[in-house]
């Protein structure tokens, strides 16, 4: 099984701008990542692994620490690089053009935004090295899009109706890997009472 974590509430989500490298978590993302760790307790979590960001490897760490595991940076799992969106304005470039996004579906070249194909490809590699090394329940913990990159992989599909799914933070997205592909098992799982203070649900 692995379990993908999209990363706890941060700074540019709060601001509503394209998050950088260095992009923190807020005081909520932190009470937020501390649910989240109490929740993966008792499950036989072998390994955790993070994306290098601040935000990532701040939730990893907090998660390492209830579980008594060391985190594994794992580069295949950053965000889509956003090319010159990064640190810009979500509401910006949404008002100045409505159809940002497709490049990133496209061969469109406009913001120098990663192709989903290729950061698809990136994290069902890493998820199928995971699989062929033995790894029986792993955490991942990354980004909005790899986490979309991977359902998406396992419905079969790559199109944009992919951004309707809805990946909050601190959410828990479940797939399992069998027989050389991908098996999708739960989206986007929050335990609402338990979070609803720190969600802002």
């Amino acid at each position: 099984m692995v379990y993908c974590v999209r990363h706890a509430e941060t700074e540019a989500n709060v601001s509503n701008f394209f998050p950088t490298h260095d992009t923190k978590l807020t005081p909520r993302g932190y009470r937020q990542a501390e649910f989240l760790a109490g929740n993966l307790t008792g499950i036989g979590i072998e390994a955790i692994y993070s994306s290098p960001t601040v935000r990532t490897m701040e939730t990893a760490s907090i998660i390492a620490s209830k579980l008594g595991i060391d985190v594994t940076v794992e580069h295949r799992l950053r965000e889509v690089e956003l090319g010159e969106l990064a640190g810009r304005s979500y509401v910006e470039i949404r008002s100045s053009d409505p159809f940002w996004y497709r490049e990133y579906f496209t061969d469109e070249q406009k913001y120098g935004v990663e192709k989903f194909s290729d950061l698809m490809q990136r994290v069902v590699k890493l998820v199928e090295e995971l699989a062929s090394a033995g790894r029986r329940r792993v955490v991942l913990v990354t980004h909005l899009e790899p986490i979309r990159a991977l359902v998406a992989a396992a419905l079969g599909t790559h199109g944009e109706w992919i951004r309707r799914i809805r990946i909050n933070n601190a959410s828990i997205t479940v797939l399992g890997y069998s027989a050389g592909s991908l098996r999708l098992y739960c989206v986007n799982w929050l335990p609402l009472k338990d979070y609803s203070e720190c969600q802002g649900l």
